[in-house]
C-alpha cells in the first residue's frame, strides 16, 4: 500500500502506524523502509487518563509519544518525526469520566506535551459531544461544547481557546526546573521573543 501511495500520490504525506506502540514496534523490528513513510502516527485516546500519565500506558498521551519516540530511536529511525492523526485526546465528561474543569485542564495539558514532543499539529476533541446514545463512550463527550440542542461552551473551550491565543505562532523552548516531582514547567518562545 506504501508503495502504490508514492507512485501514485508523489506527494502525500504517509503518516503510518496510527495505532498501538507494539503494532508499530514489530514493522520497525522488521526494519520497514524509511521512504516508505514520513511519520510515526500516533493516535492515543487518553480518555480519562491524567496526561502526566507514566509508561507503559500506551493509551496516555504523553507516555505514549515517549514510547513511539523510544521505540523508532531504537530501530534506527532517529530522524523519523512522531506526529498525531486525527484520533487523539478524548478527555470525556459523561457520567464516571472527568469533571468540567478536569477536562479543560487535561486538555490543555495534553496540548502542551505534544507541543513539547515537536508535534506539528494537534487534532483532539470534538466540536460538541454527540447527542446519540455514543455519548456514554469513551469518545462521545469528549466536546468542548455540549450536545445538541444545548451546544453551549464548556470549560474546556475557553481553556483551549486561551491557549490557543497565547501559544500562537510560539515554540517549545524548554524545561523550566522547578525541584518538584510532582509540579513541572514548560517554555515556550513566541515570534516576537516573548
Amino acid at each position: 500500500t506504501a508503495k502504490a501511495t508514492r507512485e501514485r500520490f508523489p506527494d502525500a504525506k504517509i503518516s503510518f502506524g496510527n495505532g498501538n506502540v507494539h503494532l508499530m514496534e514489530e514493522f520497525a523490528r522488521n526494519k520497514f523502509p524509511k521512504e516508505l513513510f514520513d511519520s510515526r502516527g500516533n493516535e492515543a485516546g487518553s480518555f480519562m487518563r491524567m496526561p502526566e500519565t507514566q509508561p507503559l500506558d500506551f493509551v496516555a498521551n504523553n507516555a505514549s509519544l515517549w514510547m513511539d519516540r523510544q521505540a523508532l530511536d531504537h530501530h534506527g529511525y532517529k530522524d523519523m518525526p512522531v506526529t498525531q492523526c486525527y484520533e487523539v485526546c478524548y478527555p470525556s465528561t459523561n457520567p464516571g469520566n472527568l469533571s468540567l474543569p478536569t477536562q479543560a485542564a487535561y486538555y490543555v495539558r495534553h496540548a502542551v506535551h505534544s507541543l513539547a514532543w515537536g508535534v506539528p499539529v494537534f487534532r483532539p476533541s470534538c466540536i460538541s459531544d454527540v447527542g446519540n446514545s455514543y455519548q456514554f463512550s469513551n469518545w462521545g463527550s469528549c466536546g468542548l461544547c455540549f450536545a445538541k440542542p444545548e451546544l453551549s461552551p464548556k470549560p474546556s473551550y475557553v481553556a483551549f481557546a486561551t491557549m490557543t491565543t497565547l501559544l500562537d505562532g510560539a515554540t517549545f523552548d524548554r524545561i523550566i526546573e522547578t525541584g518538584s516531582p510532582a509540579v513541572y514547567a514548560v517554555g515556550f518562545k513566541r515570534k516576537d521573543g516573548r
